[in-house]
């Protein structure tokens, strides 16, 4: 068989991205339990931002219902318009604003795709999620990345200094993860009527948090935010989310999408759940009520600086080397995320759990940190 040339070409370069390093997702939580002889059950998993709050009964129910009437050998139906409608309710937004997706990084993926031309770059803050820069090298685009002020703050003036007429994307996470800090929407504002180009703000955590951007994106052509179903929802296994945006980008948007790209079990299951937004704003303030207990808590805890936080994790500082104290947490069990790069030396994030994972971190980490 004769090797095509091009096709090698064409793998060397995509061998040779730079594209930053990240966990496996999910198969932490997998490999911990066959490590300590666990069953997956057995393990606290503080690590992916999931909403343990929301019932896994009443998540189960709602699935079980949908198996008694949903076909699965049938594509989606109308289940993506419903959605829609169900989501200009929920968001205030006219539905021709709206773009739904096989959760927000597809979205991410797509935009970056859409509006990420050759020769072009994207700007994001430092640090941030790991995926905007992940997908825009993926795509061959550079990727510049401004740090945040010394308490995490938001230098618009910074970002547009740094901008050249190559850089046509910025995302800005808010409330930004690792940091679970939000930016004020003034702050925002202003970089979305400064910036000459795709401003994206990724609002995933915005149902734990003070405000969102939702009421003011009418006065933006430039502007896409993005939403998920995997946070205050509790739907992060089926991965769906949405973007609000200017009628005109939303339209190129859904001419890019491939036909059927979300699921019927997703989208119906994203209909019941704003159908059920008692039961997700209960979880929501039980959230933030563990949120405050647990900041308190940690700030006793010798060597552990916690941050505020707007979102369903808290950002930590220890005096301890974060590896040691990420696997000494794993050894009992509990999976947090551990940040060690130069800005973020000895920083975690943990997921807030239910009341019963969260004192079992907060006992092992007591623990930890006063051995």
């Amino acid at each position: 068989m004769t090797e095509s040339s091009w096709l090698n070409k064409e793998i060397g370069k995509m061998g040779g991205l730079a594209v930053e390093n990240y966990d496996v997702p999910g198969e932490g939580a997998l490999l911990l339990a066959k490590k300590l002889s666990k069953a997956f059950e057995e393990i606290t998993k503080l690590d992916a931002n999931e909403n343990f709050m929301l019932p896994r009964d009443f998540v189960r129910s709602q699935l079980c219902e949908l198996s008694n009437f949903l076909d699965a050998r049938v594509y989606p139906l109308d289940q993506q318009t419903r959605l829609s409608e169900a989501l200009e309710k929920y968001t205030g937004t006219a539905r021709n604003r709206i773009v739904v997706g096989n959760s927000s990084d597809e979205l991410l993926e797509l935009l970056s795709r859409i509006f990420l031309k050759r020769g072009t770059s994207a700007i994001s803050i430092s640090p941030t999620f790991s995926m905007y820069k992940v997908i825009t090298q993926t795509l061959g685009r550079k990727f510049i990345e401004v740090p945040l002020g010394p308490n995490f703050e938001l230098d618009v003036g910074d970002i547009l200094n740094t901008c050249d007429g190559s850089t046509h994307v910025c995302f800005i996470c808010s409330p930004n993860n690792p940091t679970a800090n939000q930016f004020p929407l003034e702050q925002v504002e202003s970089l979305a009527r400064a910036f000459n180009g795709l401003l994206v703000v990724d609002e995933a955590y915005v149902e734990f948090a003070e405000h969102s951007l939702i009421e003011r994106i009418s006065k933006f052509n430039n502007v896409i935010m993005l939403r998920t179903f995997s946070k205050a929802f509790g739907l992060a296994g089926l991965r769906i989310g949405y973007a609000v945006t200017s009628p005109k980008i939303a339209s190129i948007m859904k001419r890019f999408q491939l036909p059927y790209n979300v699921n019927s079990v997703s989208l119906e299951m994203a209909i019941r759940m704003l159908q059920h937004l008692d039961q997700v704003k209960a979880s929501v303030e039980k959230v933030k009520m563990e949120r405050n207990r647990l900041i308190k808590e940690m700030a006793n805890i010798p060597h552990v600086v916690p941050y505020s936080s707007e979102a369903n994790f808290i950002f930590f500082k220890t005096t301890k080397l974060s590896r040691r104290v990420r696997d000494t947490l794993a050894q009992k069990a509990i999976l947090v995320r551990c940040f060690d790069s130069p800005e973020l030396k000895n920083h975690l994030r943990m997921t807030i759990g239910t009341r019963e994972m969260n004192e079992k971190f907060l006992k092992s980490l007591k623990e930890i940190t006063l051995a």
